[in-house]
């Protein structure tokens, strides 16, 4: 016999062998004599060998795939609860020339805890299938695990015929009532089952003194991330690892808050087998991260639900899993690298939530046609956000996004290789009446699509100029960051931009440059500006509202001037200038608003000005509302009326019937 169990087996019987004779001389053997000269082997002693395999008890011990003994680890789950069974087939084979006796015993390789009495041991016979705690309801344990490790005599024993074989199942349960004190307990790191075999005519009393053994090694009842399974602690987690590959549908207990220990791109992390038959998974509410790698690789894995508590989702974590829909609810908040690649059968995928998605979430899904991103902040750390070019499948791709901020980002993280049609939904969640998205990225581009009706223009990196035909149009407009648009003087003598007269625009991460002469700015444009830069004087011709933009101008001239605005509205902007930041002053009566701005005096200006200077030449109306602002440097003006602070100054002297300020909702003037 040439197997690693057999060669250790013979090991055994040798040694086993010895004791007996040397222990039990004159009782197990008799010393014979006889005046006839012996010929050949007349007086052979007889061989004590014995192997040893295992098998899962929810297989037919007939037909199992019975495992060698000394290879691995027998029982690899690591995550015990109140009520959980595991359970092992162990056949145990006859291979000497004696009859023997045996004992199945455990040993432990490490300390033992109090875990240990709360785990009950059955000695079971094969015909009973052992698969859940269900299964040793009319059955009675032999004693607690602590009982079997500190008094082998207690464990199972029988007698064994020359070329016999027996199969004895052995299960262990974790009781029903265990408290949450055996939490974070382990029975030292591993523990082993053991053969102890001697020869048949040895008291069962002396079965203990004479033996040798071969052990299984390795049988875990320990916790991972000091948690154990289908326990809960406040602040830690709770982790899965299934070891039986043949499930097709599979509900992970309600108590499991992370699935999976992937921690990285290792196909040894799944949960389950890789190409496992499993078709439907339940995952409970409670549950907050499916871990790297954690579902990789099941093609038959067609329903399985994302509860509504996860806000991480791992590595290739469903990477080639079959479904065909997959829904991301609200509470989602990242999508790692190639979470979803390689599925055959992915044709819709809804986002609800504000998701921030690593690269190449979706990459390799031929049959994917539609993404909802129902966010209205979703974001993409760069690369290809929704494909690759495997394939082909890119073109194909409709990405329904919740408004233009989010279609520019999608079309950031897009390379130029392949396209997808962006849409956005607006109100019309279905993609019904969504709103196309056209990508520019030059200005004969951004003119050909406004002449086609788009209203949404994604511009983008590059420098731009609003060409005429915008005129009259309602259009969004947006940037990446990196796009520039600049003011063009259509030769009137003042010098505005006459590219958006009557138009109402908003724009969205764009920077804007000016040449700071006195009147640039678009002539009689509504304009919304989101997040935008604006670079030299600009003046505004119609209401205008600006959030979270930053104005930046050298030289003595000013940020902003409100000529021919009825209404300017700045929320959460910064102001940066040498000494003159927005001039109150026009031919219109004018509301000006500012709510949490903050302004910043670089210095190098003679004249005193204030953040906000007020003059008045044509008899017009001014209201000044500020609110939770901050003012850096600039100057009291000692023009006009002196107002004592350097937020606003009154150079032209205006009188209180035609001026009102509130600062901090206080009238001031």
């Amino acid at each position: 016999m040439t197997t690693k169990s057999t060669k250790r087996a013979l090991i055994v019987s040798v040694l086993s062998l010895f004791i007996c004779f040397t222990m039990l001389l004159g009782t197990t053997y008799a010393w014979f004599t006889d005046s006839v000269t012996s010929a050949g082997n007349i007086i052979k002693t007889g061989t004590l060998e014995v192997e040893m395999h295992w098998a899962k008890a929810t297989e037919d011990p007939s037909s199992a795939n019975w495992q060698d003994a000394s290879a691995g680890a027998i029982f690899k789950h690591q995550n015990w609860e109140p009520g959980y069974v595991e359970a092992r087939h162990i056949k145990i084979s006859n291979v000497g020339s004696l009859a023997l006796k045996y004992k199945l015993a455990i040993s432990p390789n490490g300390e033992v805890s109090e875990l240990a009495d709360v785990i009950d041991v059955y000695f079971v016979d094969p015909a009973v299938k052992v698969e859940t705690r269900d299964s040793l309801a009319a059955l009675t344990p032999v004693g607690t695990l602590r009982e079997m490790i500190e008094d082998p005599d207690g464990a199972a024993y029988g007698s064994l015929l020359k070329d016999e074989v027996k199969t004895v199942t052995i299960a262990l349960k974790m009781r029903e009532n265990a408290g949450n004190e055996y939490q974070n307990l382990s029975i030292g790191t591993s523990f082993s089952v053991v053969l102890m075999a001697t020869q048949d005519n040895v008291e069962a009393d002396d079965l203990d003194e004479n033996y040798d053994d071969i052990e299984i090694p390795e049988m875990h009842i320990e916790n991972i991330d000091g948690v154990t399974y289908g326990s809960t602690i406040d602040g830690d987690r709770v982790m899965i690892s299934v070891d039986d590959y043949t499930l097709t549908t599979f509900t992970v207990d309600d108590k499991v808050t992370v699935l999976g220990t992937g921690d990285g791109v290792n196909d040894n992390d799944r949960v389950f087998g890789k190409n496992a038959p499993l078709t439907s998974l339940t995952l409970p509410e409670g549950l907050t991260e499916i871990k790297d790698n954690a579902l990789n690789a099941l093609p038959n894995l067609t329903t399985v639900n994302i509860p509504s508590t996860v806000k991480t989702i791992g590595i290739q974590s469903f990477r080639t899993t079959g479904m065909s829909e997959v829904t991301l609810p609200e509470n989602v908040e990242t999508v790692k690298l190639g979470a979803f690649r390689d599925m055959a059968n992915l044709t819709t995928v809804t986002v609800e939530g504000n998701v921030a998605f690593d690269n190449y979430a979706f990459r390799s899904c031929p049959n994917l046609t539609s993404i909802y991103l129902l966010g209205d902040d979703v974001t993409f750390a760069g690369g290809q956000f929704a494909t690759h070019s495997d394939n082909g499948d890119a073109t194909g791709i409709t990405i329904y996004v919740k408004n233009a901020t989010v279609a520019a980002r999608v079309y950031a993280a897009q390379t130029s290789a392949y396209g997808y049609e962006v849409k956005i939904l607006g109100d019309a969640v279905d993609g019904s009446d969504a709103q196309e998205v056209v990508k520019a990225t030059n200005n004969t581009q951004l003119d050909d699509a406004i002449q086609a009706g788009t209203t949404t223009v994604v511009l983008g990196s590059g420098n731009y100029i609003i060409p005429d035909s915008a005129q009259g149009k309602t259009l969004t407009i947006v940037g990446n960051g990196d796009t520039v648009v600049a003011t063009q003087d259509d030769g009137s003598y003042e010098g505005c931009d006459y590219s958006l007269d009557g138009a109402t625009v908003t724009f969205e991460g764009i920077t804007i440059n000016t040449d700071s002469t006195t009147c640039t700015g678009y002539a009689r444009c509504k304009g919304t500006y989101n997040n935008c830069t604006i670079n030299g004087t600009f003046t505004l011709y119609d209401n205008s509202t600006f959030n979270n933009c930053e104005f930046n101008v050298t030289g003595d001239v000013y940020n902003i001037w409100t000529w021919g605005a009825s209404e300017a509205t700045f929320n959460n902007c910064t102001f940066n200038s040498d000494g003159k930041a927005i001039l109150l002053y026009g031919g219109s009566n004018t509301k000006l608003t500012l709510n949490g701005c903050t302004f910043n005096e670089n210095g190098g200006l003679t004249d005193l000005k204030a953040a906000v200077e007020i003059g008045d030449d044509y008899g017009t109306s001014f209201e000044l509302i500020v609110n939770d602002t901050e003012v850096n440097g600039y100057e009291i003006n000692n023009k006009g009326i002196n107002t004592g602070t350097t937020l606003w100054g009154n150079k032209n002297s205006m009188p209180k019937e035609r001026l009102n300020v509130v600062v901090d909702g206080v009238d001031v003037y």
